[in-house]
């Protein structure tokens, strides 16, 4: 399906029936009582907001009860007309993807005035969806980076422990299987789940994070879903200039930076944007366009041998939005935003040499096309269709052999990466292959209608049912690189064990029975497509001012299918979402909620299509067994025939099966909480979460999954150990925690926020995702007799474990007349220190090489993963930050006004260790068990040193905005 088919088909049904998509707006909602408090039907209420196209009205139910949907979040008049009452004017706040209360009280007229009261204020206890919401002035006034990402750590029950850069974790989900929304559309990567950054941070306004209890309406994540809209114009001309400035030599250097006297480049990065919005006929059509312009660069320390490097990013992003009120109270949005960005930087965290460093560009588009309507005061809707494409393209060299030797052609594009060695780092040359552009794409077709429904005898019933069409594309056969070859060799060292380094270059250190040669075979341009089809029905039922539920189930079909016809899932998948709140007084002031959840995960790629060829390249893995030597001339190191032994190939196509009922996996979700509104618009409340995840994708090899006489190339290879795939409950990962969020003013200009994270368990004996591998199996089905459960797959804290979160923020606004506004932000950061695994790799010992001789046809692996002290028995120290944040508008003329931001990140410096390497060495003279495995380890000399920059805290930082507003 392709994007004109989607436009085509939305603008077909969206003559056909209204409907409900992602959710890009807010509601307002009340109830409507005369002077002696009983019910007031047939009151006419308006909602008007600069946000929002048009004036919004409805009339309330025989109860009294009323409901306004699909309004832009923003501020809003509410005006409540009876007759022989007087007319009454709350103001009120719309808050994205939430429901914004107000309630109201008539009188007797009097006078022909209007009766001004203060509206109730949005609070987080309004829904029993746990979920924060930030607008575009909240997060200019924080010092803070303004992507989606870095905005949602403002949130609890989320954290940045995760493999990857730019990932977050929800509630204890993997870091891959969350969902981006911005302007409605899946701006996902889809494999590593972060998101697309086709947007530009002035155009940002609200985001909203759920990290439980989230509606049906939500679905293809078992973490949670961050939402973003940007601004959509309005009936004034408003729009910003601005520019970012930022400097390496505007930070302190990390201890890694000190101790090699590395000097920090003073060269200025600089990120220009623009907005401006506005009117090309007053409530009927409105614009909304923005750039950005960038140009950065930064010092970087590669890992391990702490050699400095530029990385550099030069983008441009821009944005166009249409809103247009087709009639009264229909509306049709059209959004298109492009981004080109090349990059020079590494691949990886533990890239290791300035011969790692690459260049790559990174095209994404977002494409949008929205209609709205509402229909009667009853029956509202909207319908969508969209696309997301985002690639990676990068140089191809030509002429390259693909045959192993010592040519300098050959060497100097071939990277190596020490598996199983001691540096555990990449050097020599950059990973992946421009001849094999990678593309992963989505398109989108979501519809749904809601009805409210309200009777004196059984209630209200908010009624939302809904379809998407949603299909996710990979292009790519994942070539590793150019050559085709990936070495693996530990590094030579000296006397004191530490890498040689010569001319910023390390050379490598050829160990029989260790080092490695891997043959990655990928199918250029190989494709495939996962559909997947999901209905909801989602029921907010108010049985009377003290009780309320949510009634909700999601089903999933899915669909996956490559160009060469493998088909890589065929199921589907029921889950239900429910919900009760307990209001104490019944006007909203003490709430208690109950919610029961569950969430089936995304179907991502690269656990979805190990059957093929797509991501998936065929692997021939070989481990030398010829002399020890050193260097990258040592020629019995390329001797492949000769000096290796094939003991591994992995062909999706051939020795990969997969179980036919596959799903993705589940979580069972179960949270209770307890709320209360405070004074001046605040509140309190406290959440307890508890998580249980099952079905995980795993991998088996056993006696029973048999072997494959696999044939590369048309050459037969030998016999190898099938791999079969499907759910397992094997696995365990369980997550409970406690959070507790609140809000308060202490004066008309002063505001606190925050919230605290204490997670009692984040625990199981599978990680399911790694560096760069996300969605990756165990071995804890991978021949099984040779395992053990605390060698192997041990049960503890997890990498993404986060004991303690605190996010404390504060915003004192100071109003010196002509003389313009400051703005003083304060954050405040606490985060437990991360928890790591003392591990070692091992060669197989003879018993367990003689087991799977017995009873294996192929051969097993050459080396294995060991465990010392349990998982997570290494954790880091704690680290206590400071950030602030000076803003200084200065009005000039009219709505003109010159705008000034300082950040001081890290305010007082504190250079705490968040990471290091745990790498430890198994004690060739201690303990071992009955399978040859080791079970005593000791520390290397560089046990818990740091890396590279990453490692620590970012240092004290100082950036400057300068800008205009109007």
């Amino acid at each position: 399906m392709n994007f004109r088919k989607l436009l085509i088909a939305a603008l077909t049904l969206s003559l056909a029936m209204p409907a409900l998509a992602q959710e890009l707006t807010g509601e307002l909602r009340g109830t409507v009582r005369l002077p002696d408090g009983t019910a007031a039907p047939g009151a006419i209420v308006t909602a008007v907001s600069p946000a929002n196209l048009g004036a919004r009205n409805t009339a309330t139910s025989e109860t009294g009860q009323w409901v306004l949907r699909g309004l832009a979040p923003g501020d809003y008049t509410v005006t409540f007309e009876f007759d022989g009452m007087a007319t009454i004017q709350s103001k009120a706040t719309v808050s994205l993807g939430q429901p914004t209360p107000v309630n109201v009280k008539l009188q007797i007229e009097a006078t022909s005035e209007t009766i001004v009261v203060s509206g109730d204020a949005p609070s987080l206890l309004a829904s029993p969806e746990v979920s924060t919401t930030y607008s575009f002035e909240d997060v200019n006034n924080l010092p803070i980076d303004r992507t989606p990402a870095a905005i949602a750590q403002l949130a609890p029950g989320l954290t940045d422990n995760t493999p990857n850069g730019g990932q977050v974790s929800i509630s204890g989900g993997f870091a891959y299987d969350n969902v981006f929304l911005i302007d409605g559309v899946d701006a996902n990567d889809n494999l590593f789940g972060t998101t697309s950054p086709a947007y530009i941070e002035d155009a940002i306004a609200d985001i909203q994070v759920l990290t439980s209890g989230i509606s049906a309406e939500y679905g293809r994540f078992s973490g949670g879903v961050v939402n973003v809209i940007t601004k959509s114009g309005g009936n004034e001309f408003t729009g910003t200039l601005r520019a970012d400035l930022e400097n390496a030599d505007w930070r302190n250097r990390t201890a890694i930076e000190s101790e090699a006297g590395t000097e920090l480049v003073d060269e200025l990065s600089e990120t220009y944007s623009a907005t401006v919005g506005g009117y090309l006929m007053r409530d009927k059509l409105w614009f909304f366009a923005a750039g950005r312009d960038q140009s950065t660069s930064d010092t970087q320390t590669l890992f391990k041998t702490g050699i400095p490097f530029n990385s550099a990013e030069d983008e441009e992003r821009y944005q166009l939005k249409g809103t247009f009120n087709l009639l009264d109270k229909h509306q049709i949005q059209a959004t298109f935003t492009d981004r080109d960005e090349t990059d020079t930087d590494t691949a990886f965290s533990f890239s290791a040499t300035p011969s790692t460093v690459t260049t790559r560009t990174l095209p994404s588009e977002l494409r949008v096309l929205r209609y709205s309507g509402v229909w009667t005061d009853s029956l509202f809707g909207e319908i969508q269709a969209s696309e997301k494409k985002f690639g990676f393209r990068r140089d191809a060299p030509t002429g390259i052999s693909t045959t192993p030797s010592t040519d300098a052609a050959f060497v100097d594009n071939t990277p190596f990466r020490d598996f199983f060695g001691s540096f555990n780092g990449h050097y020599n040359a950059p990973y992946f292959d421009g001849t094999d552009p990678e593309d992963r794409d989505n398109e989108q077709l979501s519809a749904s209608l809601s009805y409210f429904y309200d009777s004196t005898s059984f209630g209200s019933h908010d009624l939302k049912v809904g379809f998407e069409d949603f299909s996710s594309f990979r292009v790519g056969g994942n070539s590793q690189t150019p050559t085709d070859w990936v070495l693996s060799s530990d590094v030579i060292r000296d006397a004191a064990g530490d890498p040689v380094v010569t001319n910023g270059e390390v050379a490598p250190d050829w160990i029989p029975g260790t080092s490695l040669a891997l043959n990655w075979l990928a199918t250029r341009g190989a494709e495939v497509e996962i559909q997947t089809r999901s209905f909801f029905v989602n029921d907010i039922w108010q049985l009377n001012e003290h009780w309320s539920f949510n009634i909700g189930a999601r089903y999933e079909d899915v669909n996956g299918e490559t160009n060469s016809n493998i088909t890589t899932v065929d199921s589907d998948a029921l889950v239900p979402r429910l919900a009760a709140t307990y209001d104490v007084r019944g006007d909203g002031k003490y709430r208690f909620d109950a919610t029961y959840s569950e969430y089936a995960g995304k179907y991502s790629e690269a656990q979805f299509a190990q059957n093929t060829d797509v991501g998936n390249p065929a692997l021939l893995a070989y481990i030398y067994v010829g002399p020890a030597g050193q260097g990258y001339d040592f020629a019995p190191a390329y001797d492949i025939e000769n000096n290796y032994a094939l003991f591994l190939v992995n062909d999706g196509t051939q020795n990969v099966l997969v179980d036919g009922d596959i799903t993705s996996p589940t979580v069972d979700e179960i949270t209770l909480s307890a709320g209360m509104e405070l004074d001046r618009g605040g509140f309190l409340k406290a959440i307890f979460t508890d998580r249980s995840y099952s079905d995980f994708v795993e991998d088996f090899i056993t006696p029973t999954t048999g072997s494959t006489l696999v044939a590369v190339e048309g050459n037969p290879a030998g016999t190898f150990n099938n791999t079969f795939i499907t759910n397992s409950d094997l696995p365990e990962r369980d997550y409970q925690a406690i959070q507790i969020i609140g809000r308060t003013r202490l004066s008309d200009n002063w505001t606190l926020d925050g919230n605290y994270t204490y997670q009692i368990k984040n625990d199981g004996n599978f990680e399911g995702e790694g560096t760069n591998t996300p969605g990756i199996s165990s071995v804890i089905g991978n021949y099984p007799e040779i395992r053990s459960a605390t060698s192997h797959f041990p049960t503890g804290a997890l990498n993404d474990f986060a004991e303690n979160k605190v996010r404390l923020w504060s915003n004192y606004s100071l109003n010196f007349g002509r003389a313009g506004t400051m703005n003083l932000g304060l954050l405040a950061n606490w985060d437990s220190g991360r928890t790591f695994s003392r591990t070692d790799s091992v060669a197989l010992s003879p018993a367990q090489q003689a087991i799977i001789a017995e009873r294996y046809d192929g051969p097993g692996p050459a080396n294995q993963t060991v465990f010392f002290g349990g998982r997570g028995g290494v954790k880091f120290d704690d680290s206590l930050t400071f950030d602030l944040s000076v803003n200084y508008q200065l009005p000039l003329f009219s709505d003109f006004e010159l705008w000034i931001k300082a950040d001081v990140l890290n305010l007082f410096d504190d250079d705490t260790q968040i990471a290091g390497d745990t790498n430890v060495d198994f004690d060739p003279d201690g303990r071992f068990d009955d399978l040859g495995i080791p079970l005593d380890f000791t520390e290397p000399s560089g046990f818990g040193d740091a890396r590279n920059n990453g490692d620590f805290i970012n240092p004290l930082e100082y950036r400057f905005t300068v800008g205009f507003r109007f």
